[in-house]
């Protein structure tokens, strides 16, 4: 049913490009590849560390439409993988993606994003920050996975939005996922998630900025699951934030968010909680593309039944690429309060701290160069007493080459360090990985006439 839903939207919205644009265009682009990878740690464990190699053979596409008022975008790539040692995990892979953007009018826009993923990698959904709407956001799973059992996700969210002033925007929005798992100890969910948001300028330097979002949280447990599992919950959370720019490259704010979370059962381990999170800073733009935010707050969190959390945290970020002739650097950092539940675990309120830093070089025409980064502290709050729960640190780091001999033809070497530090010794594990990939595909997509 789902597939059939996300089907029908992207026929909707092909089809509203296609009214709008007499001529629509499109563009394939087809690849082949084959990898082979070198893991110390097949299943991120502490104490009983096993090597593997695994061969990963794969066929793909992205195939692009758009027109005059729009255009949609999806990619596909299923893959086989095979386990020289650990033959029990070998199956299938998929990652499959969409996007889309329609100027109904030449104010009004519509999006429209899905990812799928089907793998059996634990670090598959690697922590990834991104740029949307101006603003870092965290994308993947960022709670600790371990193993090698199946699990698929998928993600989509439309969103319609009006500008009627030049920084004045309204918007609504709607997302969707779910995570499914073949190990019985992992929970299965759902999320329903509408936003609402409004941002308004009374005039050059008075603005405000707000947002509406509900949540519904379902989770399943399979009859083999042991623990007690997470309890179906309704989620409202809130944000007002006023902003006074003082010249064309610094700004102010005071911005408070709050939370009321409502679980649908009454167990006594189930605490309804509510949280106010009071912030403050300041924005800069250092130059062009780079901005900076630099601000804290701190929050109160009240529970039923239990001892009220309070703590201070961060509402910072700051993003950047650099663009040069023959290479690029990037950075984003993010600091805030959040709610983390529909990983493969289920944290909760947490405060976090993440970095990711990259940079690539072209130095001939067929030899290339990259290096990336990143870091991610979480400290979960823990609803049985004043202090936090459990706090996790994530590195990550690798480098590489790009060695195109043809132009239908890349080779990638890689190398890739991973470690988790936690409080939870259980989860703590070091990996190292080696990769070489062999990609054939077309320089140039296949284009309509």
């Amino acid at each position: 049913m789902k597939i059939k839903i996300i089907g029908l939207l992207v026929i909707l919205f092909t089809s509203m490009m296609a009214s709008a644009a007499f001529s629509l265009q499109w563009t394939f682009k087809p690849r082949v590849s084959a990898s082979e990878e070198y893991t110390s740690n097949v299943f991120l464990s502490k104490d009983n560390e096993e090597d593997d190699w695994i061969t990963t053979v794969s066929a793909g596409f992205t195939a692009r439409a758009f027109g005059k008022t729009g255009e949609l975008e999806v990619s596909y790539d299923p893959g086989y993988r095979f386990y020289r040692d650990f033959d029990e995990n070998d199956g299938w892979k998929h990652d499959a993606r969409l996007t889309g953007v329609s100027n109904l009018t030449k104010r009004t826009r519509f999006d429209i994003r899905d990812t799928f993923l089907w793998t059996q990698d634990p670090l598959e959904e690697e922590d990834i920050l991104a740029l949307r709407e101006g603003q870092v956001v965290q994308e993947g799973d960022t709670t600790v996975r371990q193993g090698r059992r199946t699990y698929y996700r998928n993600t989509a969210s439309t969103r319609i939005s009006h500008q009627f002033g030049q920084d004045d925007l309204a918007y609504a929005g709607f997302l969707h996922s779910f995570l499914r798992n073949r190990d019985p100890q992992e929970e299965d969910n759902d999320r329903y998630q509408p936003q609402v948001g409004l941002n308004y300028w009374f005039g050059p330097k008075f603005g405000i900025q707000t947002n509406a979002t509900y949540t519904k949280g379902n989770f399943d447990q399979d009859n083999d699951f042991v623990g007690e599992g997470t309890t179906d919950f309704d989620n409202w959370a809130g944000t007002i934030k006023g902003i006074h720019r003082i010249n064309t490259r610094t700004s102010v704010f005071a911005q408070h968010n709050q939370i009321y979370r409502d679980y649908e059962s009454n167990n006594a381990n189930d605490n309804d909680y509510l949280v106010y999170a009071p912030s403050a800073g300041m924005t800069y733009v250092v130059e062009e593309g780079l901005n900076l935010r630099l601000g804290g707050g701190y929050f109160y969190q009240e529970i039923d039944g239990d001892e009220d959390n309070q703590g201070f945290f961060g509402n910072s970020q700051i993003d950047k690429t650099w663009m040069y002739k023959r290479g690029s650097i990037m950075l984003a950092a993010l600091t805030g309060l959040d709610q983390n539940d529909f990983g493969s675990e289920n944290i909760g309120l947490e405060r976090y701290v993440a970095g990711q830093g990259s940079a690539n070089y072209q130095f001939t025409r067929i030899l290339g160069g990259y290096v990336n980064g990143f870091y991610r502290y979480s400290d979960a709050v823990d609803s049985t007493d004043q202090d936090t729960g459990k706090n996790v640190h994530r590195y990550r780091a690798g480098a590489g080459f790009t060695l195109e001999p043809l132009r239908w033809m890349e080779i990638r070497l890689g190398y890739t360090f991973n470690k988790l530090n936690s409080d939870d010794e259980a989860d703590e594990y070091t990996e190292h990985r080696g990769l070489i990939k062999v990609t054939l595909s077309p320089s140039q997509p296949y284009r309509s006439k």
